[in-house]
C-alpha cells in the first residue's frame, strides 16, 4: 500500500471493468449457460417434458445469485469436485 502512495504521478491508469470480469451470459459464465441451455432444451424438446422448468428455476436463480456475488464460484466449485479427497504420500 505504501508503494502505490510514493509513486510518482502519472503511473496509475484506471482499467475499464470488461477486461477484469468475466463474459456472462444470462447472468451466468457462458460455459455453465450453454450446459443449461442444452440440458434445458434436450428435456423440453427431446422427451418433450415441460416438468424440468421448475427445476431449472430452482437451479438458475442459485447459481446467477452466486456467480453475481463470486465470479469465479462455479469455476472454483468445478475445481472442488475435480479434486481428490484423500492425498496419498
Amino acid at each position: 500500500m505504501e508503494d502505490m502512495e510514493q509513486q510518482p504521478e502519472g503511473f496509475e491508469s484506471e482499467i475499464h471493468q470488461s477486461l477484469i470480469e468475466p463474459i456472462l451470459t444470462a447472468g451466468l459464465p457462458q460455459r455453465a449457460a450453454i450446459v443449461f441451455l442444452i440440458v434445458i432444451l434436450f428435456f423440453l424438446l427431446g422427451l418433450r417434458s415441460p416438468l424440468i422448468l421448475p427445476f431449472v428455476l430452482m437451479l438458475y436463480v442459485p447459481l446467477k445469485f452466486l456467480t453475481k456475488e463470486d465470479h469465479q464460484f462455479l469455476d472454483v466449485f468445478i475445481q472442488f469436485i475435480k479434486t481428490p479427497k484423500r492425498l496419498f504420500p
